[in-house]
């Protein structure tokens, strides 16, 4: 009996202290749903304005269950000639990072601002340096 109530104690306090993160994946999501525009870059320290206004789309991936942690990111109005880029992403550790399933493989960005106008993200990328990405909607 006492090794009963241990286990349902821990097991419910595992459930609370893991909740909390989940809901801020979450809520992460929900923020970025939308579309939003890129207006600059900014490598090493320096700004670069060369894919300025190159619009990002997030939304629910359209063969994705409604319980699913991965959706779908839409890269438009971006390259010459004009193509539309499709790449999976989801959110962790409590809303702070954004891991990317592209082409050329997986990463991760820094999500360092995310509010109703403005989402900024960092990209520690080895060939090019630190990369923060500043987008507005």
């Amino acid at each position: 009996m006492k090794m009963r109530n241990t286990f349902i104690f821990l097991f419910s306090l595992f459930t609370v202290l893991t909740m909390p993160s989940c809901t801020k994946d979450q809520k992460a999501l929900k923020a970025l749903e939308g579309y939003w525009t890129l207006q600059y870059q900014q490598i090493n320290g320096v700004i670069d304005t060369q894919l300025q206004g190159c619009t990002w789309y997030f939304n629910r991936c359209a063969n994705a269950s409604s319980a699913s942690s991965v959706w779908c990111l839409s890269v438009v109005n971006c390259f010459s000639p004009s193509f539309d880029y499709n790449i999976e992403y989801k959110i962790s550790d409590k809303g702070t990072k954004m891991i990317m399933k592209e082409l050329s493989g997986t990463s991760e960005r820094e999500i360092l601002v995310l509010n109703d106008h403005e989402f900024r993200i960092q990209n520690n990328n080895s060939q090019q340096g630190v990369i923060v990405e500043v987008y507005a909607r």
